[in-house]
């Protein structure tokens, strides 16, 4: 079983929420299969 590019995206925005993080989706594209690229950035920049 394979888990769906959007599943993985709400998993890891619910964990980032919870921690008292921000994120936003800035696009999106495939829900089954797409892509995924991340950004981090700390609070300094």
């Amino acid at each position: 079983m394979r888990v769906t590019s959007d599943l993985w995206v709400s998993a890891l925005l619910r964990r980032i929420f919870g921690a008292g993080g921000f994120a936003a989706v800035v696009k999106r594209g495939a829900t089954e299969a797409g892509a995924v690229f991340v950004l981090a950035r700390g609070r300094l920049g």
